[in-house]
């Protein structure tokens, strides 16, 4: 899956990123940091990297729904008032959780139409995570101005414990028939 290849690709950047950085690179509320010099190689595969995840995995979905929705067709059901709501309500109703639904939505179409290359990394846990900013930031205290790696790896988790549920829903429709 293409989250493999964008988890490599952040270790990669992280790695490069740890190779050149110095104390003065690290932000501090007390303290700002100066940017990293480096060859943006490694942040351009990085946001290559997520860009396709998120690509993948958004038309995954697509495809998931309009499977439903053909599914529903083919049981005889009325059209889905809301195709993106039912595929959302069988998530749900199958005990799993879809509001990675919408974050997909969300920051696929932040990186696709508004994202920028600023990047930083969060050095304060041992488990370092990459830091998408919205734009070019002096300060991290707002966290709605930048995306995690993280969170978006969350979004394929959800997405990827969905696709059992969603089958077993669709697999419900057609017993029901």
């Amino acid at each position: 899956m293409a989250w493999n290849k964008a988890t490599d690709e952040a270790n990669t950047l992280i790695a490069a990123a740890v190779n050149f950085a110095g104390e003065g690179h690290i932000f501090r509320p007390s303290k700002p940091a100066i940017a990293l010099t480096m060859s943006m190689t490694p942040a351009y595969d990085f946001i290559l990297g997520v860009h396709s995840a998120l690509f993948e995995t958004h038309a995954a979905a697509e495809l998931m729904r309009n499977f439903l929705g053909r599914a529903r067709k083919h049981v005889g059901l009325p059209k889905s008032p809301s195709l993106k709501q039912e595929f959302k309500d069988a998530i749900a109703q199958g005990g799993g959780d879809p509001t990675w639904c919408d974050g997909l939505e969300d920051v696929r179409g932040f990186f696709s139409h508004e994202g920028t290359a600023f990047i930083a990394i969060d050095v304060s846990h041992a488990a370092r995570d990459l830091l998408l900013m919205k734009k070019n930031l002096h300060e991290f205290d707002d966290e709605n101005a930048y995306l995690r790696y993280s969170e978006l790896r969350s979004l394929a988790e959800g997405f990827r414990r969905s696709k059992a549920i969603t089958q077993s829903y669709i697999a419900t429709l057609y017993a029901q028939a």
